[in-house]
Order: structure tokens, then C-alpha cells, then sequence
């Protein structure tokens, strides 16, 4: 299903309860810092230690690897928030065009569902077959985006919602066209988005690229440098690496 649509799911990484842990220390961690996590969130493996044992979760590399090989390197971990009733979408989109890597059939996006997500909760959706094709996108900008420079692919696509249970992930291809609705419910809707790539890909957007070795072994590692690794939650250095690189190759997302 993935070479061909695009994407598969649903994966299990881990229990409900193990996902349970995990919104509950989302919700401390947004509590502490009382700002909009987005501000943050590119590279969160490099400030919390917990984000960093998902993006090596064995459950996930088991059908990571059955794509990319043994070799693997975890670049991106990213929270997508949407608060109750807030209004929040995604536009319909694909990845590449902004990370711009040099081998997108090697890069494996991994979405894990940290609570409930479904139609009401605002679940991706997804178009199959849609990794295949070019799109051509507008820079549509909506307050309530959560894609802030309001990238979007406009026209009639079919999709396939995205349900996930606590604990559960999907997997899709960088290319792949997906959108998510707004939250109209009262409960959080949390994912947490991992990207994976083989060593010999580049993501050109980067101008110092690091990753973390999940699998195997950096077989590039005069372009990949290692990620930082936490020794606490709210790591400062993590902090402080995240803002820098955010402000210095985000500026043209």
C-alpha cells in the first residue's frame, strides 16, 4: 500500500497508556512554558529526552526500516496541536517542495497519535497516489492555519481520513498531498511528526544538517551532523538550538 498509495496505517508503537504518559507530559510541558509550542517544536528530540526515546521507538523502526533499509537517520520530530474548539486546520499540501530533499522516495514521514484522532478531532487526511504527481502551490495565509506561510494545493481531491487510536501511526511518503480538518470537539487532538530519511538523502532547506542515528550506521557524515542529545526535560542547550535553527532556515518556509 505504501509504494502505492502513498502511505499505510494503522501501526501500533506502543500502549494506550504509554500515550496517556505522553499527553499528560505534553500538557505539563505546555503549562510550564505558557507559549505556543509551534515556536519550538522543529527539533523537540534535542529538548526532551522522552521525544527523543519516541523517534527510536522499536515499533516504529520496524516499518520505518522496511522502507528505507537499516540505515536510518531521524532529522525532524515536530508537535501538531489542536486545542479544543479552537479553529485549527492544515491546508492541503505536500512536504517536499519546502524540506526540498534530494531523494524523496527516502524519506518516510511517521504521524503518532498521542491521543484520539478522528473526523471530529480533525484527523489528516490523506490523497492517494498523490506522491506520484507535481503540485503547484499558492501561499494562502489564515490566522488559523497551522501552516504559517499558508502553503496550499487547491482543487477536488478524493481523501482517506487518517483515524488513529493513542499509540497508533501512520506512515507517509514526503510527497504525498494531505490536509486536516478543524477540532470541533472539547478534547486536545495531539500528534507528534517524525521524519526519517536514509544517510545519502540531503534536505536542502538546511544549511547545517543533524539528525539523529536511530538504525545502523551515518554512512554520510560529512553532510549529517549527530543532534544534541537532552539531559533533561526543557534542556536548555536543546532550547537554544531549536530557536537558532528554526530563525535561520525558516525565514523562506
Amino acid at each position: 500500500m505504501y509504494n502505492t498509495h502513498g502511505y499505510s496505517f494503522p501501526h501500533i508503537a506502543f500502549s494506550s497508556l504509554q500515550a496517556q504518559q505522553c499527553f499528560e507530559k505534553y500538557i505539563q510541558l505546555e503549562q510550564k512554558l505558557d507559549i505556543d509550542p509551534l515556536s519550538f517544536s522543529f527539533k523537540t528530540h534535542t529538548a526532551l529526552p522522552w521525544v527523543r526515546e519516541i523517534c527510536m521507538a522499536p515499533k516504529i523502526l520496524d516499518k520505518v526500516s522496511d522502507i528505507l533499509g537499516n540505515d536510518i537517520l531521524c532529522w525532524s520530530s515536530s508537535f501538531f496541536i489542536k486545542k479544543p474548539l479552537a479553529g485549527k486546520f492544515v491546508s492541503m499540501h505536500e512536504d517536499s517542495l519546502y524540506f526540498q530533499p534530494t531523494e524523496p522516495d527516502n524519506v518516510v514521514t511517521v504521524w503518532l497519535a498521542i491521543n484520539p484522532t478522528n473526523q471530529e478531532t480533525g484527523c489528516m487526511e490523506y490523497v492517494p497516489g498523490s506522491h506520484k504527481n507535481d503540485y503547484i502551490h499558492k501561499h494562502l495565509l489564515d490566522k488559523d492555519n497551522l501552516l504559517p506561510k499558508g502553503q496550499t494545493v487547491q482543487g477536488d481531491f478524493h481523501t482517506v481520513p487518517v483515524e488513529l487510536a493513542p499509540g497508533e501511526f501512520s506512515l507517509h511518503h514526503i510527497k504525498l498531498l494531505h490536509q486536516s480538518g478543524k477540532n470541533t470537539t472539547k478534547r486536545y487532538r495531539i500528534g507528534l511528526v517524525l521524519r526519517y530519511c536514509k544517510p545519502s538523502c540531503r534536505i536542502q532547506m538546511f544549511s547545517e544538517p543533524s539528525a539523529i542515528t536511530v538504525k545502523g550506521t551515518n554512512t554520510n557524515t560529512q553532510y549529517w551532523q549527530e543532534d544534541y542529545i537532552p539531559k533533561q526535560d526543557l534542556d536548555i542547550a536543546g532550547l537554544e538550538y531549536i530557536k537558532y535553527t528554526i530563525d535561520k532556515d525558516f525565514t523562506n518556509e
